[in-house]
């Protein structure tokens, strides 16, 4: 179509050679795939369309039910009434939820989640950015670990002072031969 429209209104046409090379699957599907396809059923186009119609559909019917439910919840997931919805809900919300959180998600997370409600357990999955997903109290969430935790510690001199277990502090009236 765009070559014929360059034609008929006297327009240099430009193609990338890459076009017609098979190395690239786009073009394995424009020029073999598609038209074997075609020769199967003239109308697979239209047919891949209505598909593709009917899914938009299915998932806006889906989205809406999930939107409901973390509202409802307060953006968490109540795992009694989780376990009684269908399955393709339950991964949705849990989608939502990663969305929400602008976190990468995956098949595999997203059902090791699963995973983690149906065992009844507590239980926390570590995700990135310093996010976890956890299961606790009959209720699933995803939190930010907070990283600016608040303490008090007593600090003496000449003591050593372990500050969570990650920082070791000394304090001295001496003046260090170092220069420390």
């Amino acid at each position: 179509e765009l070559y014929t429209y360059a034609q008929q209104n006297n327009l240099t046409y430009f193609e990338d050679i890459s076009n017609q090379e098979l190395d690239y699957l786009r073009n394995l599907l424009r020029h073999q795939i598609i038209p074997f396809l075609k020769q199967e059923n003239s109308d697979v186009l239209n047919k891949f369309q209505e598909f593709s119609i009917q899914a938009k559909e299915a998932f806006n019917f889906i989205r809406k039910q999930s939107i409901n439910y973390l509202n409802t919840f307060k953006n968490n997931i109540e795992v009694t009434s989780f376990k009684d919805l269908d399955v393709a809900l339950q991964k949705d919300i849990i989608c939502l939820m990663f969305e929400q959180h602008n976190l990468y998600k995956s098949y595999d997370i997203i059902n090791k989640c699963l995973e983690l409600i149906n065992s009844n357990k507590n239980k926390k999955l570590t995700l990135k950015n310093n996010y976890y997903f956890l299961v606790e109290y009959g209720f699933a969430m995803i939190k930010k670990l907070n990283l600016n935790q608040e303490f008090s510690v007593k600090l003496t001199l000449e003591t050593d002072c372990f500050i969570l277990n990650k920082y070791h502090i000394y304090f001295s009236k001496k003046i260090p031969q170092n220069n420390a």
